[in-house]
Parts: structure tokens; C-alpha cells; sequence
């Protein structure tokens, strides 16, 4: 009988063990390998374009600001849940503020000017670039755990569709398309999430700086620098986006 209670004692204890160990499953919430996120967000844009032709002569400058709904598509690979490295592209549909002008000059002296204003622009933006971002919290047990920092860069594209109407308000056109083109910079600073081991949600603020200065020298037949034109493109774009990434 002894030998038949030992027996059942040690059945029990082991499978009692194993129970335990099976049931103990440490959570992932982690980035690893290959991952996919879509960030939509909300932004507020301001930007100018500045060309100066034939020696100053000629000048136009267009200028916008506005709301700019967006979202954000990224793909990218993760290194031991502390950095990724990734390519974004975007895409965002709003409207706002638009103003263009047009100055003519002759021996320093202006002889025309044309400006187009539009209170209901809409505008369309599109992205290309990468970037990469840092997860500096690894303790899991942490609130600050899934804080992230990240900066991105590449080129954006933005057309506006402009109802133009000249300084006395006469109507001019109603389906001017005109737009910019600016090498970007981006910086965003967020948390994450998790809701299952490996879906998270998140948030981050960002801001995006574009700048591109354009010089393009003429030539006469004789190969002297007869013109200069020169192009200078900056922009300024404040947002908030969130994500949800796989």
C-alpha cells in the first residue's frame, strides 16, 4: 500500500510541474523581423516657394497654409526590439490658404503685377522616404516601456488646385493646378501599445522641415553667365499621428 501511495504522490508532483511550467508563457510585446504599420494623422503645413528670373527682374513667389489630413504607410525590419530602419511612403488630401504672385521688374522699377489668392485650396501630398527609430526603454515591467524616437528623410510632392482670382478679385480661373517639390527631414517622438503579442497602438507628435535651393545659371553664345535663376523651396509642417503596426 505504501509503495501504491508513494507511486501516486510522485504522478502527481510531476504532473503538477509540468502544469506549471506549460503555463507560464512570458508575453512577446516586441518588434522582431519584419513588420508593417499604417499612421494616419492630422498636420498643419505652411510653406513658400521663391524663384527669382533674369537677374531679379522677374519674381513669383506662392505661398500655403493649412489643415492636411494624412496617413502614413510603413514597412520595415526590426533589430532586438531597440531600433527598426524603414520606408514610408504617404499620402494626404486637404485644403487651406493659398496666395501666388507674380512681379515683373524693368531697370529696378515694377511694371506688373498679378496675384492669385484662394481662401478653399485643395492640396494633395505625396511622400517618399526611410528613416529609423529607437526604442530606448527595454524593461517591460516600465510605464515608459514602448516610448520611441525616430527621425525620417526623402522628397514631397504638393499640388494645389487653385480657384484663382486676381488683386481686384475678378475672377481669373477656376482650375489652376500649380505645386512644390522639397527634400524633407522628419522627427517624431511617440508610445506604443500592445493588445495582443505582436499588434500594438500608438501615438507620436512629429515636425518636418523641407527645404531645396535650386541655382541655374544661363549662358550666352559666347559662354558668359548671361542669367541667373534661383529657386529656394522651405516648408513647416507641425502634426499627430497614430498607428497601429504588426
Amino acid at each position: 500500500m505504501n509503495r501504491i501511495i508513494l507511486s501516486l504522490l510522485l504522478i502527481t508532483s510531476c504532473a503538477f510541474a509540468q502544469y506549471e511550467t506549460q503555463k507560464y508563457v512570458p508575453p512577446v510585446h516586441e518588434h522582431k523581423g519584419l513588420y508593417f504599420s499604417a499612421n494616419p494623422g492630422l498636420a498643419y503645413t505652411n510653406e513658400r516657394r521663391d524663384a527669382k528670373y533674369d537677374d531679379g527682374d522677374d519674381i513669383e513667389s506662392k505661398k500655403f497654409s493649412g489643415i492636411l489630413p494624412f496617413v502614413e504607410l510603413r514597412i520595415g525590419r526590426s533589430f532586438a526590439n531597440m531600433a527598426s530602419f524603414y520606408a514610408a511612403l504617404g499620402l494626404g488630401l486637404g485644403d487651406g490658404t493659398f496666395k501666388g504672385e507674380e512681379i515683373t521688374n524693368e531697370n529696378g522699377n515694377e511694371i506688373s503685377k498679378v496675384t492669385v489668392k484662394d481662401d478653399d485650396d485643395g492640396t494633395f501630398r505625396f511622400s517618399l522616404g526611410g528613416g529609423v527609430e529607437i526604442y530606448p526603454i527595454q524593461n517591460k515591467e516600465s510605464p515608459m516601456y514602448g516610448i520611441f524616437v525616430g527621425a525620417n528623410a526623402g522628397f514631397v510632392i504638393d499640388y494645389f488646385n487653385v480657384t484663382a482670382y486676381d488683386s481686384r478679385q475678378v475672377y481669373k480661373d477656376s482650375s489652376m493646378i500649380t505645386g512644390t517639390i522639397n527634400l524633407f527631414g522628419k522627427f517624431d517622438i511617440g508610445k506604443e501599445w500592445w493588445f495582443t503579442n505582436r499588434w500594438s497602438l500608438g501615438f507620436a507628435l512629429n515636425y518636418t522641415f523641407g527645404r531645396l535651393y535650386d541655382e541655374q545659371k544661363w549662358y550666352n553664345y559666347r559662354k558668359e553667365k548671361n542669367t541667373v535663376d534661383i529657386i529656394s523651396h522651405k516648408s513647416h509642417t507641425f502634426g499627430v499621428m497614430f498607428r497601429v503596426t504588426h
